[in-house]
């Protein structure tokens, strides 16, 4: 997930870049994987979404249903990659 006006447009535009995950996750073996710059680590999913709105990494690695969940029901300016 990244904001709504993000210039991250492709999951290789990560690399280098702040990244926020729940901590001890699938999604930060994900994160690993793509080569992100930092990984900032959030104690639930929620915390690493407010972390994006807040501006404080570019980018979340989580599912798909927390995101859409998160842009639907709480507001968030975030798109999928």
């Amino acid at each position: 997930m990244v904001p709504g006006k993000s210039p991250v447009k492709a999951l290789k535009d990560l690399q280098n870049k702040t990244v926020g995950v729940m901590a001890d996750s699938t999604f930060e073996t994900d994160a690993q994987a793509l080569g992100v710059g930092t990984i900032r680590r959030y104690k639930t999913n929620n915390d690493a979404l407010m972390a994006l709105r807040n501006k404080e990494v570019d980018a979340v690695v989580t599912d798909d249903v927390v995101g859409m969940y998160a842009k639907n029901k709480m507001g968030l300016d975030i798109e999928d990659l």
